[in-house]
């Protein structure tokens, strides 16, 4: 039975380090104890994309902090013959959306 539960929450633990060692990087969080950026880690919420899923749409309002923990995100934006334009490419442990934490203005 032991073996089972460390299998199941095995994967669980690494992402939460991953998550806390992440939200240390972020400048806004660096000077913030342990404990404090445990208590940030609690009010996160992870959630899985799709390939090819949208995160958010421009001008949309902020709607939190995203952390990339696996994968990546390309952030692009098209005129309106449909062309893209890629601003960025995000991977491991890179961050987007901090500043939805001070405002909600829009992307």
């Amino acid at each position: 039975m032991k073996a089972l539960w460390e299998n199941l929450f095995k994967n669980w633990n690494k992402q939460e380090s991953l998550t806390k060692a992440v939200l240390k990087q972020i400048p806004v969080f660096h000077e913030l104890s342990d404990k404090q950026i445990h208590e940030i880690e609690n009010l996160c919420h992870k959630r899985r994309y799709k390939q090819g899923e949208t995160v958010f749409k421009r001008l949309a309002p902020g709607e939190g902090m995203f952390i990339i923990l696996s994968g990546a995100i390309e952030i692009f934006t098209e005129d309106n013959n449909d062309n893209k334009k890629t601003l960025a490419i995000l991977n491991n442990g890179e961050f987007f959306g901090e500043l939805s934490l001070l405002d909600s203005d829009t992307r």
